[in-house]
């Protein structure tokens, strides 16, 4: 009977030296002959596999491993459910479980359990410590004393030692992380230049790129926090949002382009459209542009809203005529309650039947939206800034800093109205 060989298959068990290919004839019949040099085949300790390597260490009490590749489990002793394929994979564990190495040299040096490495060089020198998932060409490549990590992409979280509980999700995410701990980034170069910062939550291609030891930080957006590299507790939402800030500390940004006054801004609230803080410390700024479309608050100082009031700004400017004394005479102020929302009209979007409370009992001081709606009605008033009403609803508002200005031209009249019977007075007196 002719037997043909099959080459590249491997089954059975034999030498180091030695490996079995299947050879069968037409007929259908088969057999397994020794090739001298072919791979080898080794079953051992209980239900475990390997396939192509040359040497190993003492495994007889290793269970429930499969190995593939040269050099897989060369120092394995009495490890137990690991799976290593690639050349040198999982190379240097003894007795660490439950591990998984794919890749050449993935995981190589690794003596700890539960971690995961797929991808060239993976995990390569990590020795003790694990928990770690590292997925990607050279991703964690020169982790060593780090745990509880996970790392997804290429060259992510490549120079990390010894941090702990971090995640790193993109191609280069993390890269110069060395100690750090606590930090998720997510994103193509997102966190790539921090060092030692801590307790950072970065989300978008670049956020926060040039961050090296800022710590408690959070931005979201591409772009977002970009130039940052010494600036603590910032919070950044939004695509470029605080794209010029790079050491100031404890700002909230929010909107697309928004951004700080200065690169070393402190304690600034900004939001808006590519809203720019009117100061560098302890403001509230928010609207769009870096001009008259924004509103302002600086809340360690006069704490009321300012808006840009130049008259550079301003055109068909005439004096006030119509909102003054008559108008403020016919307003009517007064005390009141807030109704608990389970009493007011139930067409309103925030009645609630369950909130049979109040939710400030104290008495209030105030107008009354529609009373102040007819006294500019009534005075032919037009666009005046006090009142409003929602679209939707119907619910009418007042602004109550809108009624300085009619106050200030009441108090002009009545001004006026003394001095002429201060003149009326003098005379009568024969003065």
């Amino acid at each position: 009977m002719a037997i043909t060989k099959v080459t590249n298959s491997v089954v059975g068990s034999g030498s180091a030296t030695d490996g079995y290919v299947l050879t069968a004839d037409g007929s259908g019949n088969s057999a397994w002959e020794e090739v001298a040099g072919g791979p080898t085949f080794k079953t051992f300790g209980t239900s475990s596999i390997m396939i192509g390597d040359t040497t190993t260490g003492t495994i007889d009490a290793a269970n429930y491993n499969v190995g593939l590749g040269i050099d897989v489990f060369a120092a394995l002793t009495s490890g137990d459910n690991n799976i290593a394929i690639g050349f040198e994979a999982v190379d240097a564990l003894t007795t660490g479980g439950n591990n998984v190495g794919i890749g050449y040299k993935a995981l190589s040096a690794s003596n700890g359990s539960w971690s995961v490495a797929v991808g060239s060089e993976a995990l390569k020198t990590e020795a003790t410590s694990g928990s770690n998932v590292a997925i990607g060409g050279l991703s964690m490549q020169t982790s060593n004393g780090a745990s509880n990590n996970v790392a997804v992409g290429k060259q992510t979280g490549y120079l990390l030692t010894t941090g702990d509980y971090n995640v790193f999700v993109g191609s280069n995410c993390g890269f110069n992380q060395t100690t750090a701990s606590n930090n998720t980034a997510m994103g193509y170069l997102a966190l790539y230049s921090n060092t030692t910062g801590s307790d950072n939550t970065l989300i978008g291609q670049s956020a926060g790129t040039a961050n090296t030891t800022a710590s408690q930080s959070t931005f979201l957006g591409k772009n977002s926090g970009l130039a940052v590299t010494t600036g603590n507790q910032n919070t950044f939402l939004g695509y470029n949002a605080g794209y010029n800030l790079i050491s100031g500390f404890a700002n909230t940004i929010v909107g697309s382009n928004t951004h700080l006054n200065t690169n070393g801004d402190n304690y600034n609230i900004v939001m808006g459209y590519n809203c720019k803080a009117q100061r560098s410390e302890n403001s509230f700024t928010f609207g769009s542009s870096t001009g008259s479309d924004r509103v302002y608050n600086h809340f360690n100082s006069n704490a009321t809203w300012s808006r840009v009031s130049d008259e550079r700004y301003k055109e068909e400017i005439t004096d006030n005529t119509d909102c003054g004394l008559a108008f403020i005479n016919d307003l009517r102020p007064v005390t009141f309650k807030w109704k608990p929302k389970s009493t007011i009209d139930s067409s309103l979007p925030d009645y609630d039947s369950e909130k049979t409370e109040r939710s400030y009992d104290k008495k209030m001081y105030g107008l009354i939206a529609q009373e102040v709606k007819e006294a500019i009605d009534k005075h032919n008033i037009t666009d005046f800034g006090g009142w409003d009403e929602e679209e939707s609803s119907g619910i009418q508002a007042i602004s109550q800093g809108m009624f300085v200005h009619p106050l200030i031209k009441a108090v002009q009249e009545l001004s006026t109205q003394v001095d002429e019977l201060k003149s009326e007075l003098l005379a009568l007196k024969g003065k």
